[in-house]
């Protein structure tokens, strides 16, 4: 099974990924933008960045809790650290975008029931780029960051020449042949 958001592209939730705000309603992460404020376990905090990835790819691998839908590889808290995959089954699925999100702190936010980090939480979950501030001057270059909503086209990622590890995430060309 490929995993294009987690070792191609990047990592994140389905669009209509129900989040926990500060005011314990829920709405879809799609719908949220910078301002917002969510519900994390340290109290109420504004979300900085809705981060959305594009994939040109149809088919994504994706888990499925609870009704919405994560990247296999998202960390995610019941309990423990862990991540969906450990929890359920991947299943290819039509996910042209998945957005992720930037808060100001706390870097936890609920979905659905389940605890999930968001980008640049700085906590040590075996996650070398998305959990550090490296994702952070990523998405400054690209198109939305001073509006709150960077977006990747076709997001990539860039891979450490030695450890193969996650090291960047970039904007892929497509190059179409014509027939």
């Amino acid at each position: 099974m490929t995993h294009p958001f987690n070792n191609q592209f990047g990592r994140g939730f389905g669009p209509t990924s129900p989040v926990l705000l500060a005011d314990g309603t829920r709405k879809a992460i799609s719908s949220l933008r910078r301002g917002d404020m969510v519900f994390t376990p340290t109290g109420p905090v504004a979300i900085k960045a809705v981060i959305v990835c594009e994939s040109h790819q149809v088919a994504q691998s994706m888990c499925w809790i609870n009704g919405f839908a994560v990247t296999p590889h998202h960390p995610c808290r019941i309990g423990q650290w862990g991540k969906p995959a450990h929890l359920v089954e991947e299943k290819e699925s039509y996910m042209p975008k998945v957005y992720n999100l930037l808060l100001e702190s706390g870097h936890i936010i609920d979905v659905g029931g389940t605890e999930f980090a968001t980008l640049a939480h700085g906590f040590d979950l075996r996650d070398p780029y998305f959990g550090t501030q490296r994702v952070i001057k990523d998405l400054k270059k690209q198109p939305g960051w001073e509006e709150g909503m960077p977006v990747f086209q076709n997001v990539k990622v860039v891979r450490h020449p030695v450890t193969g590890e996650i090291d960047g995430w970039i904007e892929s060309v497509v190059v179409k042949e014509w027939l």
